[in-house]
């Protein structure tokens, strides 16, 4: 049980450094430029991964959340070439809304 946790987190932060190293130098959407990887979580099986991320002030998120599914296999298969997985998880890609919560907070403790 803890082997299996370990691996995986060990898996969630390979994947977590590729994708934000693959995103940052071969992906040219402009919907994506100020797009941040936050998290990532694997499934035990490995065979899905949950991508967390936020974006800039400007950034439209239903453009990016477009430009994502639209990139997702083409990022699934440059992190397959750059990782020494055995398998290559599924990506999904989920707005982080914690950090959006955390800027309302800020926001409202400023005012006071």
């Amino acid at each position: 049980m803890i082997k299996d946790s370990f691996r995986v987190k060990q898996i969630s932060d390979i994947i977590f450094k590729n994708l934000a190293t693959i995103i940052q130098a071969k992906v040219r959407d402009p919907r994506l430029q100020s797009f941040v990887i936050t998290k990532v979580d694997v499934s035990r099986d490995i065979k899905n991964a949950r991508v967390y991320y936020i974006l800039g002030e400007s950034a439209d998120k239903k453009e990016a959340k477009k430009a994502l599914s639209k990139a997702r296999l083409y990022l699934q298969t440059m992190l397959s070439q750059t990782t020494n997985l055995k398998y290559t998880p599924k990506l999904r890609f989920i707005y982080d809304v914690a950090d959006e919560k955390c800027r309302r907070l800020d926001s409202i403790l400023q005012s006071l």
